[in-house]
């Protein structure tokens, strides 16, 4: 990892945020998934709350997930429509 994780504190203010997006989890809670672009990378991080467990109150966990160099994007982009973006009838 060549940056520092990203802390869920740190990510919805992030001047370097370009694009946010939810998905809606099980438990009726979302995850927030946050691209950043810093330096010459594409960094990917998410965060999602914690449902509470013995106790202790619910809270936000995650941080940076992937980083990416930006000579890469096109790879990535790629990968993304050729691997997870056909149907199951296309493969």
């Amino acid at each position: 990892m060549r940056f520092k994780n990203l802390h869920v504190e740190d990510l919805d203010n992030n001047p370097n945020t370009v694009l946010v997006f939810k998905s809606l989890r099980s438990n009726g809670k979302y995850r927030f998934f946050y691209l950043l672009l810093m330096h010459d990378y594409l960094v990917l991080a998410s965060k999602g709350c914690f449902p509470a467990v013995n106790g202790q109150p619910e809270k936000w966990l995650g941080g940076t997930d992937i980083e990416i160099p930006k000579s890469g994007l096109s790879w990535f982009i790629n990968a993304i429509e050729q691997k997870f973006m056909k149907t199951e009838a296309e493969g």
